[in-house]
């Protein structure tokens, strides 16, 4: 198959009440769109079924029931069979026995999985009626790799969980009724051929292609066009930079070009040119380019025989490898919406179940994205993760609830979430393992060496690294030795690295058009008297490593000195002259409690706490109870020395509420640690 036949594939997913969905769509598409159309739906495994017959009568394309491999073609239309899961591969549609308990439904997510992978910027998904939320964990995979996501009106759907999961994902990018969702996909096709004949830079993917999923020719080209090739592509990244602060010019220019052109086909732009200008005149346009760029496709157990190696090869040996009283340590960098360090989680308790091991774990998860990492959190997924996990694993590491999975306690406890920027921030040390897979694809030679030396000196002496598996150590090979090199996994040797710090000409103060450096974001310059930012900024990271909250560094006069991106809704500004006291500017609710449990802190009582619940007046974030608990102790760890004088102290703060908890008391209570140097 060459270039001239790649052509746009639209997967539809449906459930309960999806086939009248299915009419209305294709009632109201014109026959000759150019594009090909794959049904799935949940159909009974114990009877035939004639949904292509039902469908033939709405559309004039040809409607034909998927039972052997095919090559598929513009302008007809292809619906699963019974019991059976449909793959792409290529140009064909693969026909596969599904292979899972019956009920089971995972069919639209498997499909749109492999969609995204094959036609990546051609893959159009589109979530219709049902139950359940299947097709709300693939259809990421479908934005990830540039593609457009749709979805049925809940109100217009029979049944509106399906679409209803697949909107709560924040990944769907138009919902309409299904009689309009047609026409606006004809939009959109036609929009991706404009800036197809507009010469606009062809999008290079970066990502790997599992080894058995073969991707269209033309469509997984290695090479990417020169970061300076259009002037265009710098002004549209300054100007991100310039509103978010987000530095993306050592991405690969393929994988930002691929993320732009998917929101120039969104608003109808033909060239780099008519988006800058969109761009500069809309500043709502810039959250959703931000979070088009920091969307990252991940799964449980992702390639899964690098997790077996894993598993069964080296966890072991660094268990075993571990002093007496000593905490196994890992990081998760770049964790996305947090399936990776949940699956380092788990394999480690599976390692230790085999040697009756009771090894304390810590693991690290840190990204850029903070959506993602609300997600994370939560540590509850859709039911798609059936396709990703064994049933052993299901009934073992998660608890089900309606259509969807959480995480049990034990499991969640072990993970720690922050956001954390690779390029910029300080690494966390004295780690066993590191794993950070399929995000130096992503990135130029220089951050790419950077990020390396970074992990070297993150981890002890024989810790071990896990790359992607398309990535490598490159010219490294002073820093670590190979172990696995089809997984993609590496030692640390003994030795000094170069403590790796942020790449100083990317993170220049963005300029305005007329050349004048942009304003500072607030709190970019440190009080008179308080230690150097960097300092302050790296003890600061070390106790949101513990907490994952929003959390206050202060000295020992309470005097605020740095603070977390989210601290400041818990913050108040009374009039008259301003303070530097936390005490002055928490929220009046929680001054009372606070001021005792620093009282106590200073006194050194280890173990002891202060818990309340305060109701917070209206206002972003609030109009709800909190309960909360504030736990101290002091750090044995070593004080920065630039403050070896004085004391500091990190205050975490009550996390904000769901919607599920406002207007009523917390019927639970978090802990929280006053962190004291």
């Amino acid at each position: 198959m060459n270039d001239d036949v790649a052509f746009p594939v639209v997967g539809l997913g449906g459930s309960a009440g999806g086939l009248q969905a299915l009419m209305s769509f294709f009632g109201h598409l014109p026959a000759s769109t150019g594009m090909a159309y794959v049904v799935i739906l949940h159909l009974s495994p114990n009877h035939e079924s004639n949904a292509a017959q039902i469908l033939q009568r709405a559309t004039a394309m040809p409607v034909r029931q998927v039972l052997a491999n095919v090559a598929i073609q513009p302008d007809h239309v292809y619906v699963i069979p019974p019991h059976s899961d449909l793959r792409m591969n290529g140009g064909r549609l693969e026909v596969l026995p599904a292979r899972r308990p019956v009920g089971a439904a995972v069919a639209i997510d498997l499909f749109f999985r492999t969609l995204a992978r094959v036609h990546r910027d051609l893959a159009f998904c589109v979530v219709l009626s049902g139950t359940g939320s299947d097709g709300a964990t693939g259809l990421s995979d479908v934005k990830g790799e540039g593609g457009v996501t749709l979805a049925q009106e809940p109100g217009d759907a029979e049944w509106g969980d399906m679409p209803r999961a697949a909107i709560a994902t924040g990944m769907v990018d138009i919902v309409l009724p299904a009689a309009q969702l047609g026409a606006r996909l004809v939009e959109l096709a036609a929009n991706a051929s404009r800036l197809r004949r507009s010469g606009a830079p062809d999008p290079a993917p970066d990502a790997e292609a599992p080894q058995d999923v073969a991707v269209l020719p033309g469509r997984s080209s290695t090479t990417s066009p020169a970061p300076d090739a259009d002037p265009m592509l710098q002004d549209i990244l300054a100007t991100l930079r310039l509103h978010t602060r987000h530095d993306f010019r050592h991405y690969k220019p393929g994988t930002v070009i691929r993320r732009i052109r998917r929101r120039m086909q969104l608003n109808g732009l033909p060239d780099l040119d008519s988006y800058l200008r969109y761009l500069q005149a809309e500043p709502a346009e810039v959250r959703p380019l931000l979070q088009d760029l920091l969307i990252s496709v991940t799964a449980f157990f992702r390639n899964p025989e690098v997790f077996a190696g894993l598993g069964e090869s080296v966890l072991p040996g660094l268990l075993d490898g571990l002093a007496p009283g000593d905490a196994f340590r890992a990081w998760s960098a770049g964790c996305a919406t947090g399936e990776e360090p949940y699956t380092l989680g788990m394999l480690v308790q599976e390692s230790q179940d085999a040697t009756d091991g009771t090894v304390p774990v810590q693991i690290f998860a840190s990204d850029i994205d903070e959506r993602a990492l609300r997600i994370a959190r939560r540590g509850v997924y859709q039911s798609g993760v059936q396709a990703d996990l064994s049933a052993a694993r299901l009934a073992r590491f998660f608890v089900r609830e309606d259509d969807r999975y959480r995480v049990v306690t034990a499991l969640r406890e072990q993970v720690v979430f922050a956001a954390h920027d690779l390029l910029r921030d300080p690494p966390f040390s004295r780690l066993d393992l590191v794993s950070c897979r399929n995000l130096l694809i992503y990135l130029d030679p220089a951050a790419q060496a950077r990020m390396l030396e970074m992990f070297h000196y993150a981890l002890k002496p024989g810790g071990c690294l896990v790359l992607g598996v398309t990535e490598s150590i490159g010219a490294l090979e002073h820093l670590f030795a190979c172990v696995d090199l089809k997984s993609r996994i590496f030692r640390a040797l003994p030795g000094r690295s170069p403590r790796a710090r942020p790449l100083p000409s990317s993170f220049d103060a963005p300029r305005t058009e007329t050349g004048t450096p942009a304003p500072p974001s607030a709190g970019s310059t440190p009080a008179t008297g308080t230690p150097p930012r960097d300092a302050a900024s790296r003890a600061h990271m070390a106790a949101v490593v513990q907490f994952a909250a929003a959390s206050v560094l202060i000295d020992d006069r309470h005097a605020v000195l740095h603070l977390s991106a989210t601290a400041g809704r818990f913050m108040t500004h009374a009039g008259g002259l301003p303070s530097a006291s936390l005490l002055d500017n928490i929220d009046a609710d929680l001054r009372l409690e606070l001021r005792t449990a620093l009282f106590e802190a200073a006194r050194g009582r280890p173990g002891a706490r202060a818990c309340g619940s305060a109701a917070s007046q209206p206002g972003p974030g609030r109009g709800c109870w909190t309960s909360w608990c504030i736990r101290w102790r002091l750090s044995t760890a070593p004080r920065p020395a630039a403050w070896s004088s004085s004391k500091r102290c990190s205050v975490p703060l009550p996390r904000a509420p769901t919607s599920s908890t406002r207007r009523r008391p917390s019927t639970t209570r978090e802990e929280r640690r006053v962190h004291c140097w």
